[in-house]
């Protein structure tokens, strides 16, 4: 593994049968495992390309009703890498068939020098915010 590169990143998420609906296809085009285990507290989704993983976790009982929200104190987003232009027009038309939602039109935005197609997706289990960017 490489000095400094991630291990794996855990969201947690009000409703993880619901989450499921979207990471599953979602994390499937991108090339990961996904767990299959049907567990109720995490699922443990690998990537064999760069070795890390998406854990997504089940939230306690006492925070299944808490929102979440981009520029409170905790995860702003999560970013994912896509190899051409095509992919993200094709994720553009995939993620909401998963129960996601585009609030950004595939293009390139001014504050970074990577192509962003999703600002920001919400899913049906609550809000939380993934990206996927082309390096270019």
């Amino acid at each position: 593994m490489l000095k400094g590169s991630i291990n794996h990143l855990s969201l947690t998420v009000s409703d993880l049968p619901k989450a499921m609906e979207f990471f599953v296809p979602f994390l499937k085009f991108l090339g990961y495992i996904v767990d299959g285990s049907g567990s109720s507290m995490v699922r443990v989704n690998l990537s064999p390309i760069t070795g890390g993983a998406l854990n997504i976790w089940q939230a306690k009982e006492a925070f299944k009703g808490t929102a979440f929200e981009v520029y409170a104190p905790g995860l702003h987003h999560v970013c994912f890498n896509v190899e051409s232009k095509s992919q993200i027009d094709e994720l553009a038309r995939l993620v909401p068939t998963w129960g996601g939602r585009v609030t950004d039109p595939p293009g390139e935005y001014p504050y970074t020098d990577r192509l962003h197609l999703l600002r920001r997706v919400l899913s049906r289990a609550g809000q939380y915010q993934v990206r996927v960017c082309l390096h270019e």
